[in-house]
């Protein structure tokens, strides 16, 4: 059921003209869905790693998210920070 909702809504988007991806916690894409599945779209990851240490997820990701504790001059605030390969 979450593939096929998955692979609804990003069909929609790429036929609109975009790309279309997945982001998703590890712990949820390693427990809650099926890695192969989401392999033709962007994966988006997050996992906040001690010392920005790359994550020991084993699929293949396109983004990212390592904290959402990041600054940047002339923000107020905290930040999500993401790194794009």
């Amino acid at each position: 059921e979450r593939f096929d909702t998955i692979q609804a809504f990003c069909s929609t988007v790429r036929s609109a003209g975009y790309e279309a991806g997945v982001y998703s916690a590890v712990y949820f894409l390693l427990e809650n869905m099926y890695q192969p599945s989401v392999s033709e779209y962007y994966v988006w990851l997050a996992n906040y790693t001690r010392n920005n240490r790359l994550p020991s997820y084993s699929g293949n990701y396109d983004m990212w998210q390592f904290t959402d504790s990041g600054y940047v001059n002339g923000v107020r605030g905290k930040l999500d920070m993401n790194v794009i390969f």
